[in-house]
């Protein structure tokens, strides 16, 4: 990139198939970069590889069934980042697969969806070898969970291993834990239900419990405690229980009210996260409330 002193090169190849008469589509993604930082010594090779299948089966009068899946996997080697066993730099081997099914029938008001996704974890962060994977931060696995509270202690841990109180220097690879509350080393499903109530309402609610894929420990706290797992406030866990996050939204309006067709809307969310003990036992609330005014 421009002005940083990183000097990167990719390779990049890329195939799509889309049906448009039934919309079925399907896509396979390659890339393989190498990249070699500013100061000339820290060297990153990494293959990394996205595909996804999306389709609809069924006819309209007796209900169409969408099943769709996508899966991406990262092979790299680095010395951007270290661990205590590999001073000379670590392998990446992760990968994460995500899909749903739903349903949806013109003369049935609810449509039935589930969600589900698996993003690969590291039971031993110390060792040669990195597996954690993340979604895009965009992928919006619930509203609390990853988006509020994980992102939270993502970025209180940068904090805490940036302070000079607590070491004279922060790990290699630092910046690479504030995920800005993407969903990482996790299995959740989430079933979604989304009803047209009436013509100027819409409803939508959703049960999301998630698992984590690897100990629940956190970076600092653990560290401080020996290597011996603790959650962020620094209480022992023993399970992969996150917790389950209940999500709901409500759409008032929406419709055309003028000849100018102005369409004025309220959409009224709300997500609350029921942790588990390993992750503090609390709930955490959010509500969000936005006007809209179309035409």
């Amino acid at each position: 990139p421009e002005g940083t002193g990183v000097a990167a090169y990719n390779g990049v190849a890329s195939v799509y198939w889309n049906d448009k008469k039934n919309d079925n589509k399907a896509g396979l993604y390659v890339v393989y970069r190498h990249q070699t930082e500013a100061d000339k010594e820290r060297v990153t090779s990494a293959f990394i590889m996205d595909a996804y299948w999306d389709w609809t089966f069924g006819e309209d009068d007796t209900g169409q069934v969408r099943v769709a899946v996508e899966g991406a996997t990262i092979m790299a080697q680095t010395d951007r980042t270290q661990t205590y066993t590999a001073k000379e730099g670590v392998k990446v081997r992760s990968g994460g697969v995500t899909g749903l099914i739903g349903y949806e029938l013109d003369d049935l008001p609810i449509e039935p969806l589930v969600r589900w996704g698996w993003a690969s974890g590291d039971g031993n962060p110390d060792d040669d070898t990195l597996h954690g994977f993340s979604f895009d931060r965009d992928f919006d696995v619930g509203m609390v969970m990853f988006d509020e509270v994980w992102g939270s202690i993502d970025a209180g841990t940068y904090t805490q291993l940036n302070n000079p109180e607590h070491s004279g220097g922060p790990p290699e690879g630092i910046d690479g834990l504030v995920l800005e509350g993407a969903a990482k080393n996790v299995l959740f499903v989430q079933p979604v239900l989304e009803a047209e109530a009436l013509e100027w309402l819409e409803l939508k609610v959703g049960w999301l419990p998630a698992w984590s894929t690897q100990p629940i420990a956190h970076p600092f706290t653990t560290y401080r405690n020996g290597g011996i797992a603790v959650n962020h406030v620094g209480t022992p866990t023993s399970g992969y229980f996150l917790g389950n996050e209940l999500d709901w939204a409500v759409l008032i309006g929406d419709e055309p009210v003028t000849s100018a067709n102005l369409r004025p809307a309220l959409l009224l969310q709300g997500g609350h996260y029921f942790a588990s003990d390993d992750m503090g036992g609390e709930t955490h609330t959010l509500l969000m409330a936005e006007g809209r005014l179309r035409w």
